[in-house]
């Protein structure tokens, strides 16, 4: 599956997926990542937002 693909349903199951997410940049910035390493990043990302009081997840929480 593509990796796009993957980013958009992990972050559409937990409903994170929104305009102020690229995907076409994660796709870009995450090239070696497999499958289990997008679902990490998503989970991670969403708790990096939570603790950082950000309303909304974006790219540049995904890419850091």
């Amino acid at each position: 599956m593509e990796r796009r693909k993957i980013f958009e349903i992990n972050l559409r199951k937990r409903g994170k997926l929104s305009k102020r997410v690229d995907t076409i940049k994660l796709l870009k910035d995450s090239e070696s990542f497999s499958g289990a390493d997008i679902e990490a990043v998503v989970k991670e990302s969403i708790e990096k937002s939570f603790i950082s009081d950000e309303i909304e997840l974006d790219t540049s929480i995904l890419i850091q």
